[in-house]
Parts: structure tokens; sequence; C-alpha cells
């Protein structure tokens, strides 16, 4: 079922050596405290904070990955070094009933859109107000439309994503229409 992760080989042999403290030290059951998830080999605080808010509803913080801490600090919602760092600057200032949430959309943004190497800014409909973004894609106002258009500047624009179309005057331009964003 790991196959496919990064790591697998370790990761495998922290599921087995959790496992088996889960049915060794608590009875098959696992534990419902941060601190004794913390314990159990493998596990993270980014692990035991998402289990906690997921499976027991407790949200206790914003389970805080290497996708969130990239994410938050591309589009400037802090200047971090680390996911730790990171999680507490977002707990500073994001709402406490949108911690949970946090988690869930931007892991699956970061894996998506925003990935580590090639962020796709054509498909995001952040670019324009990512710095990340903006500096990936010239963004200009096209005063007869009032919508803005976006110039390529360093990577392919990706074409699946269909809140964007292409300019058929010019194919290097792309529209976006989400209004919502601008």
């Amino acid at each position: 079922m790991i196959s496919n992760i990064n790591f697998k080989n370790n990761k495998a042999k922290y599921i087995k050596k959790t496992t088996e403290a889960i049915m060794n030290k608590y009875k098959g059951k696992v534990p419902d405290s941060l601190e004794e998830l913390l314990k159990l080999p493998g596990v993270g605080k980014e692990v035991a904070t998402s289990y906690l808010n997921l499976a027991h509803k407790q949200n206790i913080g914003i389970g805080t990955d290497t996708h969130i801490h990239r994410i938050a600090n591309r589009v400037a919602w802090v200047d971090t070094k680390t996911p730790e760092q990171t999680r507490s600057e977002l707990e500073s200032f994001v709402p406490r009933e949108y911690w949970t949430e946090m988690n869930e959309v931007l892991i699956g943004f970061g894996q998506q859109i925003c990935t580590a190497l090639v962020p796709k800014c054509g498909g995001c409909l952040l670019n324009s107000v990512c710095p990340t973004g903006m500096k990936n894609l010239e963004v200009q106002k096209d005063d007869k439309s009032n919508q803005h258009i976006l110039k390529k500047v360093k990577k392919e624009i990706p074409k699946e994503n269909t809140d964007l179309f292409v300019n058929n005057d010019n194919e290097n331009e792309v529209k976006n229409g989400s209004e919502e964003i601008l």
C-alpha cells in the first residue's frame, strides 16, 4: 500500500514498530493525546496533530508538513525556515476553526498545483496575488475585457485547468476568469 510514497522502507519499519507499540503498550487502542502519540516510532508533531484533529475532533493545531510550509512561505503568509515555525506563525493569525481544514486543503494544493520543483503558476487561481506566481508570470491588465492577462515568463502553462482559457489572438497569453482573486 505504501510502495509509491517517499521513504517507503523507513515508513514500513515505523508502521511495524508503531503497530507493535499500540498492541503491547496501549492494548490495541491508538492513544488520544499528543504526548502519547509523540512517543510512537515515526510519529511527529504533524501526524499526531492531524490525527487528533481528524479522528478525535480536538482541533489542537495546524498539522504543518513540508507542503504547508512551502506554500505559506511562497504566498508570503509567513517568512519562516522550518515547518514548526510556520505552524506557530499560522496559528497566530488563522482562526482556530480553520486549522483542521487548512491541512487538508493545502496538502492537496501542494501536491497538485504548488509543487516543490515546478509550481504550476499558470494554472493557479492565486497567481495574480502570490509573489511566486507574479514572479513566474507577468501580470497585466487588459483594458478591453477588464481582466488580468498572464504572460508566460518561465514555464509552460498547463492545458488541463478549465478555469483558464487561451487567448486565440496570442497563444502566449492566458486570461484568468476568476474575478474573486483579482
